[in-house]
Protein backbone atom coordinates (compact mmCIF):
# COMPACT_ATOMS: atom_id res chain seq x y z
CA UNK A 1 0.00 0.00 0.00
CA UNK A 2 2.95 2.55 1.02
CA UNK A 3 4.56 1.59 -2.50
CA UNK A 4 1.55 2.25 -4.41
CA UNK A 5 0.65 5.59 -2.58
CA UNK A 6 4.51 6.62 -3.21
CA UNK A 7 4.34 5.44 -6.98
CA UNK A 8 1.03 7.72 -7.33
CA UNK A 9 2.40 10.61 -5.40
CA UNK A 10 5.47 10.39 -7.68
CA UNK A 11 3.64 10.57 -10.77
CA UNK A 12 1.60 13.18 -9.65
CA UNK A 13 4.36 15.45 -8.69
CA UNK A 14 5.54 14.81 -12.18
CA UNK A 15 3.32 15.97 -13.78
CA UNK A 16 3.02 19.14 -11.47
CA UNK A 17 6.59 20.18 -10.53
CA UNK A 18 9.40 18.32 -12.04
CA UNK A 19 12.07 19.86 -9.01
CA UNK A 20 9.43 18.44 -6.39
CA UNK A 21 9.69 15.25 -8.34
CA UNK A 22 13.04 14.61 -8.69
CA UNK A 23 13.31 15.84 -4.67
CA UNK A 24 11.18 12.91 -4.28
CA UNK A 25 12.79 9.85 -6.64
CA UNK A 26 15.86 11.43 -4.42
CA UNK A 27 14.63 11.02 -1.37
CA UNK A 28 13.31 7.16 -2.97
CA UNK A 29 16.77 6.34 -4.13
CA UNK A 30 17.66 7.19 -0.49
CA UNK A 31 15.22 4.79 0.97
CA UNK A 32 16.41 1.91 -0.90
Amino acid sequence: MVMTMVVVRMMVVMMHDKIASLMMFSMVNGLF
